[in-house]
């Protein structure tokens, strides 16, 4: 499995994905900096918030980005054996097929974690800079804990994206289908139904110290769902689909 994580790596390093990744990462973070620099110009003091500083950027990579990133992410990774045509020579390897996922799976969670790290570092580094100092310990540790529990449930929806990418063997379906699913987030993210949809998963730890009512139960089953239901189907799809082209 080892071997299957470092083989992904390599192929991402040769790709320009990694660079979109980083880039992803990076955006939202740059965006704020340079805006808030631009509307401080001139001023000798940066004033902004920290509250909204730091949350905008995160409630658009939660909300939006994430969802469209981490989908094309994971589809790249499971379906570009399909569009290179080397299905067939990898899964003649004596590596089982559930090796082989599981460690293509492992190859995304990594990307993720290393996703959340680079943009909550940036956006707090970019609010420092303007500022010219630390925000207090109690926000900074709020926020990070916002950031670990909405990684955890980022993480519960890649199966999902994992079987979009299998089945449809291209990474179109699965833009498709969370590019919808991140303009369903916009319409009802203020609504009373947005702890229904499953895009809105990763959101909700913001959304909760935001100060929203969230029915955690509701949450827990939601994600629960999708992620049993992406795995069970994506292994099942796994071991039974022909690679044989």
């Amino acid at each position: 499995m080892l071997n299957v994580i470092y083989t992904e790596f390599v192929k991402l390093k040769k790709s320009f994905m990694l660079f979109i990744i980083l880039s992803g990462a990076a955006f939202l973070p740059i965006f704020m900096f340079v805006g808030s620099l631009s509307d401080s110009f001139g001023k000798s003091e940066h004033e902004i918030q920290w509250k909204a500083y730091v949350t905008m950027p995160q409630m658009a990579m939660f909300l939006l980005l994430s969802l469209v990133l981490f989908s094309v992410v994971t589809a790249y990774i499971f379906s570009r054996e399909f569009t290179d045509r080397t299905a067939s020579v990898l899964y003649s390897y004596p590596v089982s097929r559930v090796s082989i996922f599981f460690g293509k799976l492992l190859s995304v969670y990594v990307i993720i974690i290393v996703f959340y790290t680079v943009h909550f570092l940036l956006v707090f580094a970019g609010g420092i800079l303007l500022k010219g100092e630390l925000p207090p310990l109690t926000f900074y540790i709020n926020h990070l804990v916002v950031n670990f529990y909405s990684m955890l449930l980022q993480l519960l929806l890649v199966p999902a994206y994992v079987l979009m990418a299998n089945i449809s063997r291209n990474v179109i379906v699965p833009i498709a289908i969370t590019s919808l699913g991140a303009v369903s987030n916009m319409l009802i993210v203020n609504s009373d139904y947005f702890q229904y949809s499953p895009f809105v998963v990763p959101t909700i730890p913001l959304l909760k110290m935001m100060g929203q009512q969230v029915d955690f139960n509701v949450v827990a089953i939601i994600a629960a769902v999708t992620f049993m239901g992406g795995l069970i189907g994506s292994i099942w799809h796994f071991v039974k689909a022909d690679f044989s082209c």
